[in-house]
């Protein structure tokens, strides 16, 4: 019997927020502002990490493929040089959680 395909971009992508979030907390430490911590730099090893497998690994499934576009979409908030490429991928995360 075939198993399931396992994607883990979502536990991925959930990994990344959340050391994303405790290496900003972590730089407004006193000290830390210039993120040159250790604990700075131990979160910013695993977050290139996370996003090398994020933007590099083949999804294999549709909630694989939002996870990657939901990636996107936080890393280039507000750098996008025309609107419309925002809009048009968040219509397709909508569309692939939809179906997801």
């Amino acid at each position: 019997m075939a198993t399931p395909d396992i994607d883990l971009h979502p536990q991925w992508l959930g990994e990344w927020r959340q050391l994303r979030a405790a290496l900003d907390a972590a730089s407004r430490k006193p000290g830390g502002g210039d993120f040159d911590t250790f604990e700075c730099r131990k979160l910013d090893k695993r977050l290139l990490v996370l996003a090398e497998m994020l933007e590099t690994v083949k999804p294999t499934t549709i909630s694989g493929a939002a996870a990657q576009l939901c990636y996107v979409l936080e890393v280039e908030e507000g750098e996008f040089t025309y609107p419309g490429h925002a809009v048009a991928l968040n219509t397709v995360l909508s569309g692939l959680m939809a179906m997801a």
